[in-house]
């Protein structure tokens, strides 16, 4: 009773556990059925109620990262500031903007990085990435050789467009193929969704929402991550994509079978999407400059710095990742610097 685990499809919650352990798609649920003795008021957070409890998120990134879940990253990173509990966040895949943000808000308080090492002969990942560069029209001709190939067993898609995934299994029109995506997504995918991994299906196409913390225990024959820099949510992060490779999970360094291919769409970015990103950007320039010109060394107490500071961190790391994604030569570039062999 001292510990309450919340993750998929939980719905037991205990409120008083000194140890509460999540996803982070379910921090929500915690701190709403936590918050009538959690909080004074609607803004003020019950330091009692909190104090001794330990907070633990797991894949916490991805709060940081995506837009759906800003608000409640903004709450937590509250939380934070206002109880002396602790809380720990775990990643594979750290956001080191983000730690060095709450470092700067919590000067006085201990801010601990622990890094675990897992010994390789459990999990022995490849590095190895091949970069191909193609035209969207291209997909369907490629990813039906690979269906039809007697080689492939399991074939992984990773694309984070339903629309696009759509238009591909239409022209596949083959009852091997599943999409693995949001509820929310279900009826756009029609005959091909599935909310678990069918291993008697031969392709699997999986969107963001299967790009973290979703376990794949059979064999893979070869990884596709499709991706471009039309769209910020297309131009994946090299968090994203050691995210990506770490959905294999067999033991025994099983996954040195599989091939890793990255299918670059080339082309130019959404102009409105990019200008909007970038007029975002100025204005948190602008706001972070005020604030340190005329509040000085206590701009961090400003009382909306949390929300600025977190939106300003996503459209830097988005315009970043465009960047990136702008040519080939850059993708491979900005891979190779994260430890990949490409």
């Amino acid at each position: 009773n001292r510990v309450c685990v919340v993750y998929g499809g939980s719905k037991n919650f205990n409120r008083d556990a000194q140890v509460v352990i999540a996803t982070y798609d379910k921090c929500e649920y915690v701190l709403k059925n936590m918050s009538n003795a959690g909080m004074i008021g609607s803004e003020t957070w019950n330091s009692s109620f909190w104090g001794g409890r330990t907070i633990i998120i797991d894949e916490y990134h991805k709060m940081v990262d995506e837009v759906s879940f800003r608000n409640i990253c903004v709450r937590l990173t509250e939380m934070v500031i206002y109880v002396k509990s602790p809380v720990i966040f775990m990643s594979a895949t750290p956001d080191e903007m983000y730690i060095k943000f709450i470092r700067n808000l919590l000067p006085e308080r201990l801010v601990v990085n622990y890094m675990v090492v897992y010994d390789n002969e459990h999990y022995d990942y490849d590095t190895r990435i091949d970069v191909w560069s193609g035209k969207k029209s291209d997909l369907k001709d490629a990813l039906y050789t690979m269906l039809e190939s007697p080689n492939n067993e399991q074939v992984c898609v990773f694309y984070n467009s339903v629309k696009g995934i759509k238009e591909i299994c239409k022209q596949l029109n083959d009852d091997r193929v599943e999409v693995l995506c949001s509820k929310d997504r279900k009826n756009d995918m029609g005959m091909w969704y599935n909310d678990k991994f069918d291993c008697s299906k031969k392709m699997h196409f999986m969107t963001s929402a299967y790009f973290t913390g979703h376990d794949i225990f059979c064999d893979i024959t070869n990884f596709v991550i499709i991706g471009s820099n039309k769209f910020d949510y297309l131009a994946y992060s090299e968090r994203d994509i050691k995210q990506i490779i770490g959905r294999q999970r067999i033991e025994g360094g099983g996954t040195k079978k599989y091939g890793i291919h990255i299918w670059y769409i080339g082309g130019e970015p959404d102009r409105n999407g990019l200008m909007e990103l970038n007029n975002n950007k100025k204005k948190g320039d602008t706001v972070i400059q005020f604030l340190q010109t005329y509040v000085k060394e206590n701009w961090m107490t400003y009382p909306d710095i949390v929300k600025t500071m977190l939106n300003y961190m996503r459209d830097c790391d988005a315009i970043r990742r465009i960047e990136m994604w702008k040519n080939k030569k850059s993708l491979i570039l900005g891979l190779s610097k994260y430890g990949y062999n490409i």
